[in-house]
C-alpha cells in the first residue's frame, strides 16, 4: 500500500500526477486535481522465495551501550593490562584504549575476540520500531496539499 501525498490516506492503487511544478503520488480520488503522468503504480506482491531467503539470514544485532566501560571493567577484573589484552586478541594496544574510551567502534571480528577472551556479551537484539502513531483528531494533524485544494475550491 502507498500513501497519497495529497490527502495522506493509504491507497492500494496510486497514480503519479503533476500538480503545478510538483510531481506527486495520488490516490484515485485525488488524481483528478492534477495531470496524470503514469497510470497505476501497484506494489508487487512478494513471492515465497524472497521470504525464504530472509529467514535464512542472520538476525542483525547491535553493540550494547557503554561497551567501553563493560570491556574495561571486565579486563580490570581479570587483572589484565591493555597491553596483555591486546596481545591475547592480537590487536594494537592503542586500538584497545580507543575502544575502551569509546572513541572508535570495534569491528565485528574484534568484538567476537573480546567476547571470547573476556567471556562477556557485547551484542544485543535491536529495539523494535513500533512505528509512528497517526493522530485521529483532524484539528491536531498537519495540513496537507489536499486541505489547501479544498479551501481553494470553497
Amino acid at each position: 500500500m502507498s500513501i497519497c501525498e495529497i490527502c495522506g490516506k493509504e491507497a492500494e492503487n496510486t497514480w503519479k500526477i503533476e500538480l503545478g511544478n510538483s510531481k506527486l503520488t495520488a490516490c484515485k480520488n485525488c488524481k483528478e486535481h492534477g495531470r496524470t503522468i503514469k497510470k497505476e503504480i501497484k506494489k508487487r506482491k512478494k513471492t515465497g522465495k524472497k521470504e525464504e531467503k530472509k529467514t535464512k539470514r542472520k538476525k542483525r544485532k547491535e553493540l550494547v551501550d557503554n561497551y567501553g566501560k563493560i570491556i574495561k571493567k571486565k579486563r580490570e577484573k581479570e587483572k589484565l593490562t591493555q597491553k596483555q589484552l591486546s596481545n591475547k586478541i592480537k590487536e594494537k594496544e592503542s586500538r584497545i584504549r580507543k575502544i575502551e574510551n569509546e572513541k572508535i567502534m570495534p569491528s565485528e571480528k574484534t568484538v567476537r575476540k573480546l567476547e571470547k577472551t573476556l567471556n562477556i556479551e557485547l551484542y544485543q537484539e535491536p529495539a523494535k520500531f513500533k512505528g509512528y502513531k497517526r493522530k485521529k483528531d483532524k484539528k491536531k494533524r498537519k495540513t496537507t496539499i489536499g486541505d489547501i485544494i479544498k479551501l481553494k475550491e470553497k
